[in-house]
């Protein structure tokens, strides 16, 4: 699997973890608004990166694994 597709399959895991516990996005703290001011913008917090980088390396190390 390439990492494009490692990436997309991991942020499509991430946007559903959050879904189904169902996590107020902006107020989980998993994202936040970007401070230029754009509509509806938003941008991974610290806490929204480990989630992600962790679903991310578990799609890797199974790949490698097979």
């Amino acid at each position: 699997m390439q990492i494009e597709n490692i990436a997309e399959l991991a942020e499509e895991i991430y946007w559903l973890v959050l879904k189904e516990f169902n996590k107020d996005y902006i107020d989980s703290g998993y994202i936040e608004f970007e401070d230029d001011g754009s509509l509806g913008i938003t941008q991974n917090t610290e806490k929204g990166q480990k989630l992600y980088l962790s679903i991310e390396g578990i799609i890797e190390q199974y790949m490698e694994d097979l």
